[in-house]
């Protein structure tokens, strides 16, 4: 290793540009090695020297460092080492102030609750606590997430092993991702700094065991936001801007609980017609069958007997929660489009990798169009809809498919609507039945 002069003048603009007073520290530099450390505290120290490690340029050892205490790293470039020598400036300096740095934040949240994550990481992240993009990983964005072509798992499993700080965004929606609670589990094993932040929707009572482990914040309180925010601020405290970005983000707080209020009130009353005599549905029966992880098939049985004459607009399976669709256009409903005559096919009667075969040719020789469709005056109809579909990719895999709250929903004649409660079942002779949830 031989250090020039032209390098070492950048090594010095990086740490004075951190913050960093030279005068403070005790400086060294020869052919083989540069080193500077604190002089009240020599163990906070940066030294490049001969690689043993065959890099082309050299070993750096820092103490501290961004995501673990110390790193030793071999450069093959001095741009390298200049990386790492600007990573160990920033950090060494809120140490010397007493102060603790988070050069990354990891969210670990449901994909469910992207609206809300959306501004807290704009309004409170980024514009009152000034991280860049690069420093918050956030996969429900794609300035702040997995690159076109990277693998998800890898993607998530290097960024915790390399983030400082892991906000846990606590919901309703994360408790019942087991993709959420696999990210809490392994900050948890290593040993990350932790930090609970409970979502508007979501009270103290309902969290359970996740509050026996970390003290949680609470997102649309004005004390728990304050809270965060001397924790996190990067740049000198300006508190007339903090109280107007916090302001602006408690509104947001304040719409989203009143939306999945109206939501929450809307799905627990029931629906019907005002002239739901001219039909009657009964004999209705849901199955779900996995094929693979995230991949289901279904069957809706049910026959409709007609008063009066009705014409079919629309029939759709919906669930309470989102589960298809993807993360920026998450759906609760499945339309059922075409349908064939009850009995003529059975998922219990067919092989997993059969299924779309026959599906295909029976649909293309017996099906029938929702859409319009006459059911004449005391009349009836015994059908049946069968497909598939894939639910929501989250971080690293498919969220499992919920196996409650289900509707059958018809829209008929003008702006008739009936919706009856399902309970689904399990068709035992798909995958191994690992990727339901309640």
């Amino acid at each position: 290793m031989r250090l020039n002069k032209e390098q070492y003048t950048k090594l010095q603009a990086v740490f004075i540009s951190a913050g960093l007073s030279l005068e403070a520290f005790d400086e060294r530099w020869t052919d083989d090695e540069y080193y500077i450390s604190y002089i009240m505290e020599p163990s906070i120290c940066f030294t490049i020297h001969r690689s043993i490690q065959g890099k082309s340029f050299g070993d750096v050892f820092c103490n501290p460092y961004t995501y673990q205490e110390t790193m030793y790293m071999g450069c093959e470039t001095f741009d390298d080492c200049l990386k790492l020598a600007r990573d160990w400036a920033v950090v060494s300096k809120y140490k010397l102030l007493k102060k603790p740095y988070y050069h990354k934040v990891f969210i670990s949240h449901c994909s469910k609750d992207k609206p809300i994550i959306d501004e807290f990481v704009d309004k409170v992240l980024r514009l009152s606590c000034g991280f860049k993009t690069s420093e918050i990983v956030y996969t429900s964005r794609e300035d702040t997430g997995v690159g076109l072509g990277d693998g998800i798992p890898q993607f998530i499993k290097e960024n915790l092993l390399s983030s400082s700080l892991v906000l846990f965004m606590i919901s309703d929606n994360y408790k019942q991702s087991e993709v959420c609670l696999n990210e809490m589990g392994a900050a948890w094993a290593l040993e990350k700094k932790i930090v609970s932040v409970v979502l508007p929707h979501c009270s103290f009572d309902s969290l359970g065991w996740l509050t026996s482990l970390e003290k949680a914040v609470k997102m649309n309180s004005s004390e728990g936001l304050d809270v965060l925010y001397s924790m996190l601020v990067r740049t000198g405290q300006n508190v007339v801007d903090w109280n107007r970005q916090k302001e602006a983000f408690l509104k947001v707080c304040g719409e989203c609980e009143k939306q999945i209020e109206k939501a929450n009130r809307e799905e627990k009353t029931p629906v019907s017609s005002s002239t739901e005599r001219s039909i009657r549905v009964f004999d209705e029966h849901l199955y779900f069958r996995c094929k693979t992880e995230g991949e289901f098939q279904y069957q809706v049985d049910l026959r409709i007997r007609a008063f009066e004459n009705a014409i079919l607009r629309k029939v759709y399976l919906k669930n309470h929660n989102e589960f298809i669709g993807d993360v920026s256009n998450a759906r609760k409903v499945l339309s059922l489009v075409k349908f064939i005559p009850m009995g003529t096919l059975n998922l219990s009667d067919i092989q997993v990798d059969r299924t779309e075969e026959l599906i295909n040719k029976t649909f293309g020789e017996l099906s029938k169009n929702v859409q319009d469709f006459l059911i004449t005056k005391d009349s009836q109809q015994s059908i049946s809809f069968i497909g598939g579909f894939e639910t929501i990719r989250e971080c690293d895999g498919n969220m499992d498919l919920p196996m409650n709250h289900w509707s059958l929903c018809i829209e008929y004649n003008v702006n008739d609507l009936i919706c009856i409660p399902l309970n689904a079942n399990i068709i035992a002779n798909g995958v191994n039945n690992d990727f339901w949830h309640n």
